[in-house]
């Protein structure tokens, strides 16, 4: 769309449904020009979700325009939302620069929460992430994913009941859904083994004591030890309680992150082993 005085104000209107992009260029300044097509080639890929406008500063009747809107250099660009310039940048910016900047902006809160907190739980701040997600689901109580995701971190902080008041309501085949109702499921075993005990029976090379070991330990989050105890008894017995450490061994990974590095190398060491 091309932007003059004469119909700014509408474009402006339209900010109150969608993010602008207001792109102030010149056909004399090349690099503005190149910046005007890598735009208009990311506002066709995102249609319907971007207004992109572009103001020709070569033109006299839009010189006054620039000026209003405080435009100092060629290329400029301002990002208008719900009316107001949210961010602005002058000078010419890189595709890559440009292709993040249309996804922030067409992301939708519970992707822009779930971004941070992939952050928060690497960094361990779990309550940090529970707040945010719970944010989310007070704007949309029906987000299965963010649902999924804030039962697990409760079970992380054993906030067991809160945890499994979420699971009860979830659909059967929630996506993710698998990770904390495995976890659940650990921690309940957990509680039924003494851990001194199952240590005595493992040394004295009992290997149901040694998958019970594993469960304790997968449930108080010790995953790479419960991995390498599986990962021994597989070695030591495939046949054991018809293949139960290869079934323990999926299950403890199921509680792990995607593209956990714990992860990738023991499901490597268990298809090396079982191939």
């Amino acid at each position: 769309m091309e932007v003059s005085a004469q119909n700014i104000q509408g474009l402006l209107e339209s900010s109150r449904e969608k993010p602008v992009v207001l792109l102030f260029f010149a056909a004399q300044i090349p690099d503005s020009v190149a910046m005007k097509s890598q735009l208009e080639a990311l506002a066709g890929r995102y249609a319907g979700k971007i207004e992109l406008g572009t103001v020709d500063v070569g033109s006299p009747q839009n010189q006054m325009l620039a000026q209003q809107l405080q435009v100092r250099g060629i290329p400029a660009m301002k990002v208008i939302v719900d009316g107001q310039i949210a961010s602005e940048a002058e000078g010419p910016q890189s595709p890559d620069a440009l292709a993040r900047l249309f996804d922030d902006l067409t992301q939708s809160p519970a992707e822009r929460v779930r971004e941070s907190v992939e952050g928060m739980i690497a960094d361990g701040d779990y309550g940090q992430a529970i707040a945010g997600l719970q944010e989310v689901l007070r704007e949309e109580p029906t987000n299965q994913a963010m649902r999924v995701e804030l039962a697990d971190l409760l079970l992380l902080t054993e906030r067991t009941a809160e945890a499994e008041e979420i699971l009860e309501a979830l659909d059967d085949d929630a996506p993710g859904a698998d990770r904390p109702r495995t976890r659940l499921a650990m921690k309940q075993e957990a509680q039924g083994f003494d851990e001194a005990d199952l240590r005595n029976r493992v040394s004295e090379g009992d290997i149901e004591a040694a998958l019970q070991l594993a469960v304790v330990l997968a449930a108080r989050g010790e995953y790479e030890a419960a991995l390498e105890a599986l990962l021994q008894v597989m070695r030591r017995d495939r046949e054991y309680g018809d293949d139960a450490a290869r079934k323990e061994m999926v299950r403890v990974l199921a509680l792990l992150r995607p593209g956990d590095g714990v992860g990738r190398e023991y499901r490597k060491k268990m298809m090396n082993l079982l191939h």
